[in-house]
């Protein structure tokens, strides 16, 4: 019987192979060759970058006053998507 667990075990380590080597690949593919920006979305350029935003808050029942400061940061994926 040692037969079939050592059988069973070469079986899911190619599995596991040929899952990396997939997925290596389809990574390596997907940045090389997706198409150019669309003008329509280039237009979205212009919210790219960091943006911090001052602000102040009262005292309610659901927050004290004080002053808050966010900050967030616009960009596109990798991919070029937003």
């Amino acid at each position: 019987m040692p037969s079939v667990r050592l059988r069973s075990t070469a079986s899911f380590l190619l599995v596991i192979t040929v899952s990396i080597i997939a997925l290596t690949t389809l990574s390596r593919s997907s940045q090389q060759g997706h198409p150019p920006q669309a003008p329509e979305l280039k237009a979205l350029d212009a919210w790219t970058g960091r943006w911090t935003t001052h602000g102040k808050l009262y005292d309610t029942p659901y927050s004290r006053a004080g002053d808050i400061a966010i900050t967030m940061t616009c960009g596109w994926s990798l991919m070029g998507d937003t």
